[in-house]
C-alpha cells in the first residue's frame, strides 16, 4: 500500500513464471526484476487489462511505460523511484521517496 496525500493505492504482488506481476485495480504489470550496481532495477515485460478470468494485453505500442528502480539506503532502508509515461500522453506520475524497514521503527 501506497499513500499518496492521504489517498490510498493498493496493490497486489505477485510471482508468475520468473516475473512480478503487479495488479492495481484491473491493471496487471509484470516485471523481470534485475539488479545493476546495487540497486534492483523493474524491467516492464508486459501489462494487461484484468477482469476476472479475463485478460487482455496490451500491445506495446499502447501499454503505460513503467521506469522503477529500489536501492539500499543506510542499513535500515531504501531509495525508491517510480515514473509512469502513457504514450501520446508523456508522464502520468513520478513518485520517490524513502521507505524504512520494520527494523528500522
Amino acid at each position: 500500500m501506497r499513500t499518496f496525500d492521504g489517498a490510498p493505492l493498493v496493490s497486489t504482488q505477485r510471482e508468475d513464471g520468473g516475473r512480478l506481476v503487479e495488479r492495481i485495480g484491473p491493471l496487471e504489470l509484470g516485471f523481470r526484476l534485475e539488479v545493476r550496481n546495487g540497486a534492483l532495477h523493474y524491467l516492464q515485460a508486459g501489462a494487461a487489462l484484468s477482469v476476472g478470468t479475463v485478460r487482455i494485453p496490451f500491445p506495446r505500442a499502447l501499454a503505460p511505460r513503467i521506469e522503477a528502480r529500489e536501492e539500499p539506503e543506510g542499513t535500515e532502508g531504501t531509495r525508491v523511484s517510480v515514473a509512469v509515461t502513457v504514450p501520446w500522453v508523456g508522464l502520468l506520475v513520478a513518485y520517490g521517496g524513502y521507505l524504512e524497514t520494520d527494523a528500522g521503527r
